[in-house]
């Protein structure tokens, strides 16, 4: 996740969901950081819903790649620093 957090955090390009997302990935004290996850999670789901609302909505392929990224992240986030369960464990 090393090299895609400093990526993601190099601009901004979709503040409605991205401000959140750097500061769940950011946040340095464990007791904050679910909260964090869970606001960032919202803020993407927000989005996501804007787009199922507009038919035009995934003309956005960036974006949609971008949202595909932090999601993954998040994931690797809330199990390596939460100890949430891997769900595609095989």
């Amino acid at each position: 996740m090393g090299q895609q957090v400093v990526s993601s955090l190099s601009k901004i390009s979709y503040p409605t969901w991205q401000n959140d997302y750097q500061a769940a990935l950011l946040e340095p004290d464990r007791s904050n950081l679910l909260e964090r996850v869970h606001l960032a999670e919202a803020a993407i789901l927000n989005r996501l819903q804007e787009f199922a609302e507009n038919s035009k909505g995934w003309d956005h392929q960036d974006e949609k790649q971008a949202i595909a990224d932090a999601i993954h992240a998040l994931g690797v986030l809330k199990r390596e620093k939460l100890g949430f369960p891997d769900w595609e464990m095989k």
